[in-house]
């Protein structure tokens, strides 16, 4: 029987497998050749880091606000791929599928603290995030200016938790 940790784990990488499987690739790429889209896959780097504040972002039914914090994006090669974000923040994900509910809150309320919410028809949880990560053709804030901190302890966090997952 796996742990109540491992349970949330698989969770989390089927989650995110989910979601990396369903965005296209940046169009930044919409030329390239597969091969060295792929190989810039492997080698992804962060961009310079950049005070933000009060951005949100929606991949599909997930809503995230960057209340504050440092971002930078998140590079293969001199590409965008995604953001990388560590400060104070909030999400929400919201189920509004009748079929997909009754197993999301099971889900919810097995591998995780979160309660889910039932609202007009839908069902949600909510949760504060202290970092965030994601890779994908969505709309992401623009980044300029500077005043960001070091983010490279966070991503590197963040690498060892999946790579521990894996």
């Amino acid at each position: 029987m796996m742990s109540t940790r491992t349970m949330l784990r698989s969770a989390a990488c089927l989650a995110l497998c989910l979601l990396t499987l369903c965005l296209p690739a940046p169009t930044a790429f919409a030329a390239d050749d597969p091969v060295e889209l792929l190989n810039g896959l492997y080698d992804l780097s962060l961009g310079d880091a950049v005070a933000i504040s009060g951005q949100k972002i929606e991949v599909g039914h997930l809503a995230v606000e960057l209340k504050s914090g440092t971002a930078a994006p998140i590079l293969a090669g001199d590409k965008p791929m995604g953001l990388f974000f560590e400060g104070s923040g909030s999400y929400v994900y919201t189920s509004e599928e009748p079929m997909d509910q009754a197993a999301f809150a099971y889900m919810a309320r097995k591998v995780s603290k979160l309660e889910p919410a039932e609202k007009g028809g839908s069902i949600s949880v909510s949760d504060t995030l202290s970092s965030f990560a994601v890779i994908g053709s969505i709309e992401l804030p623009a980044l300029s200016g500077g005043g960001g901190s070091e983010l490279a302890g966070g991503v590197e966090k963040h690498r060892k938790y999946f790579d521990d997952v894996w």
